[in-house]
Order: structure tokens, then sequence, then C-alpha cells
């Protein structure tokens, strides 16, 4: 059993662009809470602390499971049925 993705440059490029609009978006929730822009590192660090591990789990999920090429025959895709 292989126990290390073979697509895992793949799986984080695209999970890029959700990772960024998380981000943005909780900017924009933050500074509108803040009345002022929170910024981006403030941001950031929100994400990373509330957002992050649910965002993973996810998109780890719909990727192995509907995008990645060995779906069908990948080990580590198990748990996720």
């Amino acid at each position: 059993m292989n126990n290390v993705c073979t697509h895992l440059k793949q799986l984080l490029e695209a999970e890029k662009p959700l990772i960024l609009e998380g981000i943005n978006m909780d900017r924009s929730d933050l500074s509108r809470k803040a009345k002022h822009d929170v910024g981006l590192e403030e941001a950031k660090r929100y994400f990373v602390e509330h957002d992050l591990d649910k965002v993973a789990i996810g998109f780890k999920y719909c990727y192995c499971n509907f995008v990645c090429e060995d779906k069908n025959s990948c080990d580590l895709r198990s748990g996720y049925d």
C-alpha cells in the first residue's frame, strides 16, 4: 500500500483558490465587525486558526473522490467513501 499521495502537488495547486477565497471572506467579515480593514495577516491568522482544517478535509474529500485521476485505485482514498 502506498501511503504517499502521488498527486499532492495537484491537490495543493487546486486548493489554493479555495484557501485564498476563505482568507478574503474572513478578512471582509473581520473588517466589517471591526469597522476597519484588519489586514491580510490578521485574516490569514484567523483562517488558519478557525477554518483551515474544515476546508482542507472537505476539499480533500471532493478532490480525491471526484477529481483525482487515480480516484478508483488509490489506497489513500479509503475512509472517504
